[in-house]
């Protein structure tokens, strides 16, 4: 069992959702322009018109025109306002849901990274190639030569080591808890699997029970470098350095700011520059978006849909939907006896079930 190619339609899924930088779990989702109507559950909430697109790029927190979700370019900076920004970006820390997003998305990479593509539901990150285990408890994973965090010095396998270990113990329980890592059993490093030796080079991650999702569950274990984050992982959440699509260049009290690395592929991260703003006022949160200063919104105040929205200056410009997914409590299934444990009627259910509306 190996993961997806580094191309493909699971790389152009992952670009198209980060073309809006972070805005796929918005209970209030507001944007600009004619765009296509909304999905099932959803509720108009105000009329809109289409307006243009265009700003300026100098000063992240500078006017600018609202931006067409639709055309949403490769160099556009987004501006997201925020109620508060995430308070800590260190992947082996405690994580708010804006700073777990920014975390998974944009600042860190794993040896893999989840992928909707299908099953196994994971591709390559750091690692080239894994191979699992046929018993479902363990998998290899080959770490090459040229990754790198933002600072520009390598990604070693004593990063890695490092890191996934970050996950043992008992402090890291309710992370594992949390990430479906709870059968976590050991790491090291490994030679590799006959065939493709590559001593030094190879992680050996095994498990309690057997588990036909183990990539994508360890997507979720992010590198960090080992010399910064030791010792000092307080300073390390306020200055994180990972080897994601994107870097962080300044946060303060009022915003937080990244930008693509230089080396990352455009269609990844689709905005240039992403800025955080942290806007605990709703009512001027909806001016600015307005004015065009702050293209979305996380987080829109009940008490201000519909009035505010329906207000002349908000009407023409906007239209916001009351998105209303379905909510799962529980999904059981036997994947250890009777036909189901097959591994073409696993395959079967995990590309059936809607695993990014369980999230």
């Amino acid at each position: 069992m190996r993961p997806r190619g580094d191309g493909g339609g699971g790389r152009r899924a992952i670009a198209a959702a980060l073309g809006l930088a972070l805005g796929l779990a918005f209970t209030w989702t507001l944007g600009c322009g004619e765009r296509s109507g909304p999905g099932p559950g959803a509720r108009v909430a105000g009329e809109a018109e289409e307006t243009g697109a265009g700003g300026a790029e100098d000063d992240p927190l500078g006017p600018r025109e609202p931006l067409q979700l639709t055309s949403l370019g490769p160099t556009e900076t987004v501006v997201i306002a925020l109620r508060a920004l995430p308070e800590a970006l260190d992947p082996l820390g405690e994580l708010d849901p804006w700073g777990q997003r920014v975390v998974d998305d944009l600042l860190f990479e794993g040896l893999v990274r989840r992928s909707p593509a299908g099953h196994p539901w994971a591709e390559p990150a750091l690692a080239d190639r894994c191979e699992v285990d046929d018993d479902l408890r363990g998998l290899r994973c080959h770490l090459p030569e040229g990754r790198s965090f933002h600072d520009g010095e390598p990604v070693t396998i004593d990063d890695v080591l490092y890191s996934l270990e970050g996950w043992l113990g008992g402090r890291a329980e309710r992370r594992r808890l949390a990430n479906g890592l709870d059968g976590l059993k050991a790491i090291a490093v490994d030679d590799g699997p006959s065939g493709d030796r590559d001593p030094g080079r190879w992680l050996r991650i095994t498990f309690e029970e057997r588990d036909p999702l183990i990539l994508e569950r360890i997507a979720a274990m992010k590198v960090v470098p080992k010399a910064r984050h030791r010792g000092r992982a307080q300073a390390f959440a306020r200055e994180p350095i990972g080897s994601g699509p994107m870097r962080l260049v300044s946060l303060d009290k009022e915003k937080m700011v990244l930008e693509r690395r230089d080396d990352a592929d455009p269609e990844r991260t689709g905005a240039r520059r992403i800025v955080l703003r942290a806007l605990p006022d709703g009512a001027q949160a909806l001016m600015l978006l307005r004015r065009g200063e702050v293209h979305m919104i996380g987080e829109v105040s009940p008490v201000h849909v519909p009035r505010e929205l329906q207000k002349p200056g908000m009407a023409a410009r906007f239209r916001a939907y009351l998105l209303s997914p379905p909510r799962y409590d529980l999904l059981l299934y036997n994947l250890r006896e009777g036909p189901q444990s097959g591994p073409r009627l696993r395959a079967a259910l995990a590309q059936a079930i809607p695993w990014a509306t369980l999230e």
